[in-house]
Protein backbone atom coordinates (compact mmCIF):
# COMPACT_ATOMS: atom_id res chain seq x y z
CA UNK A 1 0.00 0.00 0.00
CA UNK A 2 1.47 3.65 -1.10
CA UNK A 3 0.57 6.56 1.16
CA UNK A 4 0.98 10.04 -0.56
CA UNK A 5 2.65 12.60 1.33
CA UNK A 6 1.04 15.56 -0.69
CA UNK A 7 -0.96 15.83 -3.60
CA UNK A 8 2.02 16.56 -5.26
CA UNK A 9 2.73 12.69 -4.95
CA UNK A 10 -0.09 11.90 -7.08
CA UNK A 11 0.14 10.11 -10.33
CA UNK A 12 -2.54 11.41 -12.46
CA UNK A 13 -1.53 9.56 -15.34
CA UNK A 14 -2.08 5.90 -13.06
CA UNK A 15 -5.79 6.43 -13.34
CA UNK A 16 -8.00 4.37 -15.60
CA UNK A 17 -8.97 6.93 -18.39
CA UNK A 18 -11.29 4.57 -20.44
CA UNK A 19 -13.94 3.61 -18.16
CA UNK A 20 -16.76 3.64 -21.13
CA UNK A 21 -14.49 2.35 -23.78
CA UNK A 22 -15.02 4.73 -26.82
CA UNK A 23 -19.22 4.12 -26.05
CA UNK A 24 -21.54 5.92 -27.74
CA UNK A 25 -24.07 7.70 -26.05
CA UNK A 26 -27.61 8.41 -27.41
CA UNK A 27 -28.95 11.76 -26.23
CA UNK A 28 -31.59 14.16 -26.78
CA UNK A 29 -32.74 17.38 -24.94
CA UNK A 30 -36.63 17.39 -23.89
CA UNK A 31 -36.98 20.18 -26.44
CA UNK A 32 -35.56 22.24 -29.26
CA UNK A 33 -36.62 25.84 -27.53
CA UNK A 34 -35.34 26.42 -23.74
CA UNK A 35 -32.17 29.12 -24.58
CA UNK A 36 -29.62 29.38 -23.10
CA UNK A 37 -29.79 25.77 -21.98
CA UNK A 38 -30.33 23.57 -25.07
CA UNK A 39 -32.16 25.31 -28.93
CA UNK A 40 -32.38 24.67 -32.13
CA UNK A 41 -32.50 27.23 -35.19
CA UNK A 42 -34.75 27.85 -37.69
CA UNK A 43 -33.89 28.37 -41.12
CA UNK A 44 -33.47 32.02 -40.98
CA UNK A 45 -30.84 31.15 -37.96
CA UNK A 46 -32.83 32.41 -35.58
CA UNK A 47 -33.39 30.48 -32.36
CA UNK A 48 -36.88 28.95 -31.93
CA UNK A 49 -39.36 30.05 -29.72
CA UNK A 50 -41.71 27.66 -29.82
CA UNK A 51 -41.84 23.54 -30.57
CA UNK A 52 -41.90 22.65 -34.37
CA UNK A 53 -40.68 20.22 -36.95
CA UNK A 54 -37.12 21.27 -36.21
CA UNK A 55 -36.63 19.21 -33.07
CA UNK A 56 -37.24 15.77 -35.06
CA UNK A 57 -34.61 17.20 -37.51
CA UNK A 58 -31.29 15.47 -36.82
CA UNK A 59 -29.35 17.61 -39.75
CA UNK A 60 -29.98 20.95 -37.07
CA UNK A 61 -27.43 20.13 -34.44
CA UNK A 62 -28.67 21.28 -31.10
CA UNK A 63 -26.60 24.16 -29.22
CA UNK A 64 -26.61 25.98 -25.92
CA UNK A 65 -25.21 25.47 -22.19
CA UNK A 66 -26.26 22.02 -21.68
CA UNK A 67 -24.62 21.06 -25.37
CA UNK A 68 -21.43 22.96 -24.63
CA UNK A 69 -20.85 21.30 -20.92
CA UNK A 70 -21.24 17.95 -22.76
CA UNK A 71 -18.94 18.51 -25.58
CA UNK A 72 -16.16 20.07 -22.66
CA UNK A 73 -16.74 16.50 -20.86
CA UNK A 74 -16.53 14.86 -24.26
CA UNK A 75 -13.04 16.28 -25.13
CA UNK A 76 -11.67 15.98 -21.14
CA UNK A 77 -12.75 12.60 -21.84
CA UNK A 78 -10.22 11.92 -24.62
CA UNK A 79 -12.02 9.63 -26.40
CA UNK A 80 -13.83 7.71 -23.76
CA UNK A 81 -17.50 8.28 -24.61
CA UNK A 82 -18.89 9.80 -27.67
CA UNK A 83 -22.29 11.85 -28.17
CA UNK A 84 -24.60 10.99 -30.96
CA UNK A 85 -27.54 13.90 -30.49
CA UNK A 86 -31.10 12.28 -31.71
CA UNK A 87 -34.49 13.70 -31.31
CA UNK A 88 -37.32 12.16 -28.29
CA UNK A 89 -40.09 9.70 -29.23
CA UNK A 90 -43.30 11.50 -30.13
CA UNK A 91 -45.18 8.75 -28.42
CA UNK A 92 -43.34 9.69 -25.28
CA UNK A 93 -44.80 13.07 -25.66
CA UNK A 94 -48.04 12.08 -26.45
CA UNK A 95 -48.70 9.92 -23.03
CA UNK A 96 -46.92 12.97 -21.11
CA UNK A 97 -48.11 16.07 -22.85
CA UNK A 98 -47.41 18.64 -20.07
CA UNK A 99 -43.92 17.73 -19.35
CA UNK A 100 -41.34 17.08 -21.95
CA UNK A 101 -38.52 16.86 -19.60
CA UNK A 102 -40.88 13.57 -18.39
CA UNK A 103 -41.24 12.69 -21.78
CA UNK A 104 -37.71 12.10 -22.34
CA UNK A 105 -36.85 10.52 -19.08
CA UNK A 106 -39.47 7.74 -20.39
CA UNK A 107 -37.78 7.68 -23.18
CA UNK A 108 -34.37 7.05 -21.11
CA UNK A 109 -36.78 4.44 -19.37
CA UNK A 110 -38.48 2.72 -22.39
CA UNK A 111 -34.46 2.41 -23.79
CA UNK A 112 -34.78 4.70 -26.71
CA UNK A 113 -32.00 7.28 -25.48
CA UNK A 114 -29.09 6.94 -23.19
CA UNK A 115 -29.42 10.34 -21.48
CA UNK A 116 -31.81 13.20 -21.82
CA UNK A 117 -29.75 16.23 -21.31
CA UNK A 118 -31.35 19.34 -19.74
CA UNK A 119 -31.51 21.63 -16.51
CA UNK A 120 -33.39 18.61 -14.83
CA UNK A 121 -34.05 16.84 -11.55
CA UNK A 122 -34.05 12.84 -12.17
Amino acid sequence: VHSLDSLEDWDHTSVKKQTLGGATILATTPQAYFPPYHYKRNELGEVLSKPGEEYWNKTIPFEGAMIDYLDQLQDLAAGDFNVEWTFGSKASKLIHPSSAYTASVQDVQDGLIDMAVGPIWV
